[in-house]
């Protein structure tokens, strides 16, 4: 599982890597994020040992909740079938998707799938008494380290309550109930985590993702003779994509006060555009067009350039890990600039997860040569993909890492329903 940083000769990172490293070493919350991965972090590297042990421990993460899977919802096969279908799982999983470049990095977004995967766990696979307290650590764990997970769970668990009470698919007698109260209380517990994070930042997020959409520019078109905003004198200098807005130094977002004294002044933005009708029209149509391009954007590599001498990241693993890992870390393909040979993964990543879509309409076509409470995590899984789209195009920006984190989901969900689908004699 840990092959793509094996090729790169180090754990993968992010430029948000060094903010994670800064937190957890520094113990302090940046104004961004929570510190939860910073912690992890600290926690799993064994306090500055080692980045590798990190990405090896969320390599064991994901290959519990995958075996779990297995084990728990593909209740009539034999052991040793799941044993070698487990195998099989991991050896296509790593080789033809996201899987193994996700796991190998060192962000948050390992914790998208580890929540997703936890939640329809406990929902449908009757985990034994040890197996729900290592799932419901890591939803509590998986929430925590995100500011987008609060609302992600809420709208999911919403989701599933919906596909219950209309008992779409027989789910009455797929889902637990139990588990949905608990989950709500870890994640207002989790929110609770995260310090001053998420009020600092989450309207600096929605901006961004207004400038993205073009729903800043016609706002400021429009108020701009009667309000004096100071993001008026930017309105026809707004850049393309809110990433750009948000970090980028030169960004209007900086030279009108930056993290901290912009929060009125956006509150109000967005607040009027989310109560006018007129807005909100826009609003959806825009929620639509960035989930349909965050949907079709999944390719691995993006945002991991090279982070050398004169960046923070590079002096913080000197910093928190020593001379021996930094010289690693220098010697990396990544930091060579020699991650040219992604771009034609890429197509085939494309080419798998198209063949996965069209295996996945087939499937749901014919659902009943399937075990219901697999089709049931099937459909459940695919909702959660829809919604990581959502929320990721609509309240922040669509990009392929944002897609790549969860993607590898879409041919396990396929893998996990053909083995289970019943012969014929059975289905008879």
């Amino acid at each position: 599982m840990l092959a793509a940083a094996y090729i790169n000769g180090f754990p993968i990172v992010y430029s948000d890597t060094s903010t994670y490293l800064a937190s957890g070493f520094e113990l302090e919350t940046p104004i961004d994020r929570p510190i939860a991965y910073g912690l992890f972090l600290r926690v799993s590297s064994l306090n500055g040992f080692s980045l590798w042990a990190i990405i090896g421990v969320q390599a064991l993460l994901i290959s519990f909740l995958i075996w779990t899977s297995i084990q728990r919802l593909l209740k009539n096969k034999s052991a040793s079938s799941k044993v070698q279908f487990f195998f099989l799982s991991l050896i296509v999983l790593i080789s033809s998707t996201s899987l193994s470049w996700v796991t190998s990095e060192l962000i948050a977004d390992i914790m998208t799938p580890i929540l997703i995967l936890s939640v329809l766990l406990l929902l449908l696979a009757q985990p034994s008494k040890l197996e729900q307290i290592a799932l419901y650590g890591l939803f509590f764990l998986a929430t925590a380290c995100h500011l987008s997970h609060i609302t992600f769970n809420i709208v999911l668990l919403l989701l599933i309550g919906l596909f219950y009470f209309f008992n779409i698919l027989g789910a009455r007698r797929q889902i637990t109930l139990k588990p949905f109260f608990f989950l709500l209380l870890l994640t207002l517990g989790s929110f609770l985590t995260m310090g001053s994070a998420f009020s600092k930042s989450k309207h600096v997020f929605f901006m961004g993702a207004l400038v993205e959409h073009g729903i800043a520019k016609t706002y400021l078109d429009e108020y701009c003779e009667e309000q004096e905003y100071k993001l008026c004198p930017y309105k026809d200098k707004l850049p393309p994509k809110g990433y750009d807005f948000l970090w980028n130094p030169e960004s209007p977002f900086y030279k009108i006060g930056g993290w901290e004294d912009t929060k009125e002044e956006f509150d109000e933005i967005i607040f009027t555009t989310l109560t006018s009708p007129k807005y909100i029209a826009i609003h959806i149509q825009a929620s639509l067009k960035a989930t349909l391009e965050q949907l079709l954007q999944f390719g691995i590599g993006d945002g991991n350039g090279v982070f050398l001498k004169h960046t923070l990241l590079y002096e913080r693993i000197g910093t928190y890990f020593g001379s021996n890992q930094q010289q690693q870390y220098a010697q990396s393909l990544q930091n060579k600039n020699k991650l040219s040979f992604l771009a034609s993964y890429n197509y085939f990543l494309q080419f798998i997860i198209g063949l996965s879509f069209l295996a996945t309409l087939f499937i749901l076509m014919n659902y009943k040569k399937y075990d219901p409470t697999i089709i049931s995590f099937f459909v459940l899984l695919i909702l959660a993909l829809l919604l990581n789209a959502w929320s990721c195009g609509t309240f922040a920006n669509a990009l392929d890492r944002l897609g790549a984190k969860v993607i590898w989901l879409l041919p396990f969900g396929v893998l996990l329903s053909i083995f289970s689908r019943k012969n014929e004699a059975t289905s008879n």
